[in-house]
């Protein structure tokens, strides 16, 4: 596998830093990659169980719980 340039100097970089060996860096980066890919099918797989209200009113939630944890986050450390 050949990787672009830019690609190699971030790895490289990132390696030197981080005192960890490219290899590692490229695992890890790949395992959490798939993971991603795995959590985004597991939700797809509920697409059109719900009507389009349903589905409105779950992302409405998503968002007003994900904005309540960044509240939180914020005020918990100033």
């Amino acid at each position: 596998m050949t990787l672009p340039i830019e690609t190699q100097r971030t790895l490289s970089d990132l390696s030197s830093r981080m005192h960890i060996p490219e290899v590692e860096i490229l695992q890890q980066a790949v395992n959490e990659f798939a993971e991603k890919i795995r959590k985004k099918q597991r939700l797809m797989s509920f697409a059109g169980m719900l009507t389009e209200d349903e589905a409105e009113e779950l992302l409405q939630t998503i968002r007003t719980n994900r904005l309540d944890k960044i509240t939180e986050f914020d005020v918990g450390h100033k």
